[in-house]
């Protein structure tokens, strides 16, 4: 029922949503998930972690791979890589993104085309503008075999395009215009 009113776009629903999400606690995975990001606003951070900790342990993957982001943003990465892999294994796109951006950091280029492909097949944009960097730093210092590299780079750009053709088809309209 929270969530219901969650997606509703009044100030009214918005607070109802709240105040179930309120009532029910962290007693359940997106009560415990929304109450942390309310936590996390108003700067709790301990409560926030918690709240998020709570939501992970349901397996509830957004809480995953925010949980890996806190984690991994106070050193402790060590903590935050299986989540963002446990969140990677059911979807989570962001996951895949982060897990993406880990690899390219670290020089680990074809693992990081790897899960950069597992976000940007689903559309995440910034997975696939830094698919299309790997790639091309790849081509241009010869890391990897070249003709998969190519691939990848000319499907990533594949994507951007029909991204970018979706976007200016359906702009988002501003709240209160037709």
């Amino acid at each position: 029922l929270a969530r219901s009113y969650e997606v509703m776009t009044s100030v009214e629903d918005q607070a109802k949503a709240a105040e179930i999400y309120r009532e029910i606690g962290d007693q359940h995975p997106l009560s415990a998930y929304f109450l942390a990001h309310e936590a996390a606003e108003i700067g709790q951070t301990e409560e926030a972690e918690r709240l998020m900790r709570v939501s992970a342990s349901f397996g509830y993957p957004l809480a995953q791979t925010d949980l890996g982001k806190i984690l991994f943003s106070s050193e402790r990465g060590n903590e935050a890589l299986p989540l963002f892999r446990d969140a990677e294994a059911v979807g989570d796109t962001e996951a895949a993104f982060v897990l993406g951006e880990l690899n390219a950091q670290a020089g680990r280029f074809m693992d990081s085309l790897k899960h950069l492909r597992k976000a940007w097949g689903y559309g995440h944009a910034g997975a696939v503008e830094l698919a299309i960097q790997v790639a091309q730093h790849m081509l241009a210092t010869g890391d990897g075999k070249r003709s998969l590299v190519k691939r990848e780079l000319r499907e990533a750009q594949d994507c951007l395009k029909k991204l970018t053709r979706r976007v200016e088809a359906h702009p988002l309209q501003e709240k209160g215009k037709a």
